[in-house]
């Protein structure tokens, strides 16, 4: 039973109980017998288990998310990934997020990008939503995992000729330009 979803099972349990993110000492000191690697063996097992801050730990089950916010965040997502790729990212959602549910943010501690990406992809777990961190595309089933140069080869798609202004143009147009993988992702594919 060692490291069977059955040995995990108390710390999902614990982490509600607690409702409140908890440091990794703490798991440590209420598990004595773990080691540092534990929580994140529960975590494959138990989605609801995150990483909320460096060596913290959080159950997101703890935050309750009202109907009509709910509703909101669905219908901004929606309206983000209306787009011929389906496509938005965590860093696009969290800006527009900060300016529209302002105060839902702040009273459930979500200050990042992160913390809302692991709300939203344990919320929203109907079929037609991929999250592949920080990516996060609608209706694209195809898709086990998806990264930045996935999305520039998708913006390029069969182009044979392209500028390197209107290729970083157009996926900042989806990406928006915030974020170093972007550049690293642009040198991986105009090497190639």
């Amino acid at each position: 039973e060692l490291l069977s979803k059955g040995f995990f099972i108390k710390l999902p349990n614990w982490l509600l109980e607690k409702n409140k993110p908890v440091s990794l000492d703490e798991i440590l000191k209420a598990f004595p017998d773990w080691t540092d690697m534990y929580p994140k063996y529960a975590m494959i097992y138990f989605p609801e288990i995150v990483q909320w801050d460096k060596q913290t730990y959080f159950n997101i089950r703890c935050i309750s998310i009202p109907d009509d916010i709910l509703d909101k965040l669905k219908k901004l997502i929606n309206e983000l990934t209306n787009n011929k790729l389906g496509y938005t990212n965590i860093y696009i959602i969290y800006k527009k997020a900060r300016i529209l549910f302002d105060d839902f943010l702040t009273e459930n501690n979500i200050d990042n990008e992160n913390k809302l990406y692991q709300l939203l992809k344990f919320a929203l777990t109907d079929d037609s939503m991929i999250f592949t961190k920080p990516h996060i595309l609608k209706g694209r089933k195809d898709i086990a995992d998806y990264s930045t140069e996935n999305l520039i080869y998708e913006v390029i798609g069969e182009k044979d000729i392209i500028s390197k202004s209107w290729l970083k143009t157009t996926v900042y147009s989806y990406y928006g330009e915030r974020n170093s993988s972007l550049s690293l992702a642009f040198h991986k594919v105009l090497k190639n």
